[in-house]
Formats: C-alpha cells, sequence, structure tokens
C-alpha cells in the first residue's frame, strides 16, 4: 500500500541480531537472507500460493531521520550505552568526539572501531579520559570503558589507536569532549 511498512505481509523470516552486530554487519545478514527469502516467495506468489497477512499497525514504530550529529558521544553514559550508540550508527555517521590539543583548536575524531569493557578500572580517572590498559587505548564513561581500535581525524583516514598514539602522544592523558 502506500504507507511506509504497511500492508499485507506475504513473507517474513527472522534474523537474531547478534551482540557484536552493527548496521553494515546486519545489512549484509539481511541482504543475503532477504535475496534468498525473494527467490522462495516469487515463484509462490505468481502462482498464488501465498495468502498475504494483515499485520497489527500497533506494533509498528517511526525512526527519526538519523543526522550526522546523532553520533555525538557524551562521555557519562556507559560504555555499553556508547557501544550500542556506534553500532547503530556505524559505519554512518560514525560516533565521534571532540580533543583539543594544548594551545590548539578542538578536532573532531571519528571512532572508527571500538569496543568495551563494562567494569571500571581500580584507578579513578575523569570522563573522557584517555589513558592506556594493557594493550588498550581506553576512554572512561560513566560506566566501563570505550577501548578504541581505529581512530579516524577530522579530514584524515582512518588509522590504528596505537599509530594515533605514536604520532600524537599528548592524546594520552587527554580528556575528550
Amino acid at each position: 500500500d502506500e504507507g511506509m511498512d504497511t500492508g499485507a505481509i506475504i513473507s517474513q523470516q527472522s534474523l537474531t541480531i547478534a551482540p557484536d552486530d552493527t548496521t553494515e554487519t546486519l545489512l549484509k545478514k539481511l541482504s543475503v537472507l532477504g535475496s534468498s527469502l525473494l527467490a522462495e516467495t516469487l515463484p509462490l506468489w505468481i502462482r498464488k500460493k501465498i495468502e498475504p497477512k494483515e499485520q497489527d499497525s500497533s506494533f509498528a514504530t517511526v525512526c527519526q531521520l538519523i543526522e550526522r550529529e546523532d553520533g555525538r558521544i557524551f562521555w557519562n553514559e556507559s560504555a555499553e550505552a556508547i557501544w550500542n550508540r556506534y553500532r547503530g550508527l556505524s559505519p554512518w555517521p560514525g560516533v565521534f568526539c571532540f580533543w583539543k590539543r594544548p594551545g590548539e583548536e578542538f578536532v573532531r575524531i571519528k571512532l572508527s572501531r571500538i569496543s568495551i569493557q563494562k567494569t571500571d578500572p581500580a584507578t579513578e580517572r575523569k570522563l573522557g579520559e584517555i589513558f592506556e590498559t594493557g594493550e588498550h587505548v581506553a576512554i572512561q564513561t560513566g560506566k566501563g570503558l570505550v577501548l578504541v581500535e581505529e581512530i579516524q581525524p577530522s579530514g584524515k583516514e582512518p588509522m590504528s589507536a596505537r599509530d594515533f598514539v605514536n604520532g600524537h602522544p599528548d592524546f594520552l592523558g587527554s580528556v575528550l569532549e
């Protein structure tokens, strides 16, 4: 029909969303599933072997238009909330924050690849503070840590967090906005 995601259902299938799925990985899985379902459904539809089923519109939800600014990270949120924002907005618009080098303007940095640690370290840190923990570059959140694997400074190509820190040793110890 003319509505958005309304009308009768002629075929459907479920897919479990994995805890590490992002928009990008989920779209790949759905395209494989969808093409298979379409190939299975079309012949049945053409032979009139499928009876359309009305859907219950009370379960319908609408998402707002996603904008670039929706990817802004607020460090008072939990690592899990930031992780879920990353999963939903990756690869576009992605998640980002701002870093201020001493004596310079704020620079927008995209956290291209992250993971999380749900527990806080023994040492107390400021929200948004960057530090090393083991082999990882970590950022303190309201609860837990964001572990940065890949960073993309504004106007530059993505690079490993380790390479970024090697080129910008003042990054460690700074506090992201």
